[in-house]
């Protein structure tokens, strides 16, 4: 078994051009830390002109012109399977202590919890800024809040969740205080925190009747009780409370937050629900909002990746415009059971559908880990910022990176307008352009509706589909 990507990604803007920006990923592999600040726009266009042919600098493009530098942050001391890393978080840039570094925070499977910053101008190059002490319990996951001066939030062991304050002032930074869970289940334990806001933590936990917990967490004071939680099913068969686990939680935008599928402003315990009705049987490893209308869901097998229409939700979501049902509270967050994998929608909503991460063209037979992927959990996934075209899908041994973007399209994302050839065109161009070194995948996807589905692949790079009406120019019935 390989390991399992844990991701965490930004970007900002470095200039007044939709393009200009500086996008980084970080993702634990085993016991290593791999990090990568990508830079983009009219001045890294300017700076690829420059450029002679055979300069080494040249590899640090690619066919967007857009420029790269990696780094790989290991250490002898650090043992595979000992110490993997379980937690990567991105401090960003209103909280980083200096514009020339990157911050993170790392928590491995050892009980080690350390701060180290890369240098962005000198490849290569890491620091370790701060340690936080541990007592030596395991870092099963961790959160950082989006304030100026944000505070962490690390589970240390099965019940405990300690809280800091990052700072690079101290070696070895001890907790505030500690939150302890409580539950009568002895084989309850925590599986995810995450801060919903400045103040506010969610706790996903199980196996328990009430599976998540939210916090209300301030420097000056560390809570000893939730201040709400949260049971996934409202009528239990038989009267007996139905036990769950929660792995992921998401927290959606406050826009669209009555189509939450657990709301702070409403007493009912969750307000919807959304299920696969092919693969209704798998568990939820990760979760992530698209914008104010969709979100994603990473399966338990097959690398499958879910898309969710949060829309089709707002016609069962009466209880939270009923002012009887609901409280001053402006939290939300979409969280799964991956027990039960329960995400009811609309039961014959083409707008939800499934792709497989694994590569079906011709060139995935050079790939030695295609059946290695074909069965793995979508570990994580991020997407740098909501207005980015770009995702990342962990799953195991690889991080997978997923532009949303048609290749024909003669006005793509500005983003992509730099490059050897414009948009669209002839064959010869749409390969030169996106895919010159034959690294893009061929995806499979189907619909979730009732019944006999339907399974569509990917054309290469060049080719055209069958122009299925809705479907973009690469898709084709199999």
């Amino acid at each position: 078994m390989g390991y399992q990507p844990i991701i965490d990604s930004y970007e900002s803007w470095t200039g007044s051009d939709w393009t200009s920006r500086r996008e980084v990923l970080a993702w634990g592999a085993g016991a290593e830390l791999r990090v990568r600040v990508k830079w983009m726009g009219p001045r890294i266009e300017k700076e690829w002109q420059s450029i002679s042919d055979g300069e080494p600098s040249l590899r640090e493009f690619d066919q967007h012109h857009h420029r790269s530098k990696w780094w790989r942050v290991s250490s002898g001391s650090y043992r595979d399977g000992r110490d993997d890393i379980t937690a990567v978080k991105l401090l960003r840039d209103h909280q980083k202590l200096s514009n020339h570094c990157e911050y993170i925070v790392v928590g491995r499977a050892s009980g080690k919890l350390e701060m180290i910053s890369i240098n962005s101008q000198h490849p290569g190059v890491w620091k370790k800024e701060a340690r936080f002490s541990t007592d030596g319990h395991n870092i099963r996951s961790a959160s950082v809040s989006s304030a100026a001066q944000p505070l962490l939030a690390a589970c240390v062991d099965d019940r405990t969740i300690a809280i800091y304050i990052i700072s690079s002032d101290q070696d070895l930074v001890s907790p505030l205080g500690r939150i302890q869970i409580n539950s009568s289940e002895n084989s309850c334990r925590i599986w995810s925190t995450i801060f919903l806001r400045q103040d506010r933590l969610a706790v996903g936990l199980g196996p328990s009747v009430e599976p998540v917990q939210v916090f209300e967490i301030r420097p000056d004071a560390i809570p000893s009780r939730p201040i709400r939680s949260f049971a996934i099913h409202e009528n239990c068969p038989q009267g007996y409370p139905t036990k769950g686990t929660i792995y992921p939680i998401a927290p959606l935008p406050r826009t669209s937050s009555t189509n939450a599928l657990h709301d702070l402003r409403s007493l009912a315990p969750y307000t919807a629900s959304f299920t696969d009705l092919v693969d209704h049987f798998s568990a939820i490893y990760s979760l992530l909002p698209l914008g104010h209308e969709r979100f994603l869901a990473g399966g338990s097998n097959h690398a499958l990746l879910k898309v969710f229409d949060l829309r089709k939700a707002v016609d069962d979501l009466c209880c939270c415009s009923s002012s009887e049902h609901t409280s001053p509270d402006n939290d939300c967050a979409a969280i799964t059971d991956p027990n039960s994998n329960e995400l009811e929608s609309d039961r014959k909503d083409p707008r939800n559908w499934n792709v497989f991460l694994t590569d079906k063209g011709p060139y995935a037979g050079k790939r030695s880990d295609v059946q290695r992927i074909s069965a793995s959990p979508v570990y994580s996934l991020s997407m740098p910022s909501p207005y980015s075209p770009t995702i990342f899908a962990g799953v195991e041994d690889q991080v997978i990176q997923l532009d949303i973007t048609s290749v024909y399209d003669q006005y793509p994302d500005p983003v992509y307008k730099f490059g050897d050839n414009s948009p669209g065109g002839e064959k010869r161009d749409a390969i030169r352009k996106w895919d010159p070194n034959h690294e893009v995948m061929c995806l499979a996807t189907y619909e979730q509706v009732k019944g006999p589905v339907t399974l569509r692949q990917q054309a290469v790079i060049g080719e055209l589909g069958d122009e299925l009406p809705g479907w973009d120019e690469r898709w084709r019935h199999i």
